[in-house]
C-alpha cells in the first residue's frame, strides 16, 4: 500500500462521519488504542480532530482528541468533571502522529506524540468508556454535537485496535516507515482508514471488519501527506 493522500479539512463545517459504528466495539473494550497523524493549517481556540465517543448528554466517556491552541490534548468526560492528556508547544504545518491508549484494568490513559509518552493518567474510572446513550455518534475533523468545533488541517492514517499498545509497539509503529505500517506492526486491528483512496466520500476500513466513514460537507483529498 501507499502512502499518497491525506484528508483536508476546512475548519468551517468539514467532517467524516462514522456514527454508531464504533459504539458496541468501545462499549465492550477494557482496553484499547487509537492512532492517527494530524497537521494543523490554524491553531485558534478548540478543534477536534478525532471524537470516537461522543453522548448527546455529556456523561462519562465523552472523549476528544484536539488542538486547544498550540496544546494537543485527549479530553475525557468523567463523572466528576474531566480529565485531560496534554503535549503543548504544537506547530502549525508540521506532521505528528498520535497514540492514545486506554487499559481499563489499571485504570491507565495515555498519550504518545511522536513515540514520546508525553502524559499519563491512572486515576480514572475502570468503567470509564462504557457507553449507554445509544445517540453517540463518532467524527473526524468535528464533534457530533451542536457546535462542531471544526478542525483546520490534514489527517491521515486512522487506526484503533482494540489492545494498549506498549511503549515498544508505539516506537515500532513510528519508525515502520511511510505509510506506517500499522497492521504489521500490531496485528487484527479494529479499524484501519488508511485514507488512500484519493476521489469520493467514502474512507474505506482495511481492517475487515467494515466500518466506512463518510466525508460530509467536502472535505478534499490532499497530496500533503507525512515524509
Amino acid at each position: 500500500f501507499t502512502n499518497t493522500y491525506s484528508v483536508d479539512f476546512d475548519g468551517t463545517d468539514d467532517y467524516a462521519e462514522l456514527g454508531t459504528q464504533l459504539l458496541s466495539f468501545f462499549d465492550s473494550a477494557t482496553e484499547f488504542s487509537i492512532s492517527l497523524r494530524f497537521k494543523a493549517d490554524t491553531l485558534s481556540g478548540s478543534q477536534v480532530i478525532f471524537q470516537p465517543e461522543s453522548r448527546d448528554s455529556g456523561d462519562n466517556g465523552q472523549t476528544t482528541i484536539r488542538t486547544n491552541g498550540t496544546t494537543l490534548q485527549v479530553w475525557i468526560k468523567t463523572s466528576t468533571g474531566f480529565d485531560t492528556l496534554e503535549k503543548t508547544g504544537i506547530s502549525t504545518d508540521t506532521w505528528y502522529h498520535v497514540v492514545f491508549t486506554y487499559k481499563g484494568a489499571n485504570t491507565r490513559l495515555t498519550l504518545y506524540v511522536n513515540a514520546v509518552e508525553e502524559d499519563q493518567d491512572t486515576g480514572v474510572s475502570a468503567s470509564l468508556f462504557n457507553i449507554t446513550d445509544s445517540n453517540a455518534g463518532c467524527r473526524i475533523g468535528a464533534t457530533s454535537g451542536a457546535i462542531l468545533r471544526a478542525f483546520n488541517g490534514h489527517v491521515s492514517e486512522l487506526c484503533i485496535w482494540g489492545t494498549e499498545l506498549t511503549q515498544a509497539n508505539v516506537t515500532a509503529l513510528y519508525n515502520s516507515g511511510e505509510p506506517l505500517n500499522a497492521a504489521m506492526v500490531v496485528s487484527n486491528p479494529e479499524m484501519y482508514l488508511q485514507m488512500e483512496e484519493g476521489t469520493g466520500t467514502s474512507l474505506t476500513d482495511s481492517s475487515g471488519n467494515g466500518y466506512t466513514a463518510t466525508l460530509t460537507n467536502g472535505p478534499t483529498w490532499s497530496t500533503d501527506v507525512p515524509t
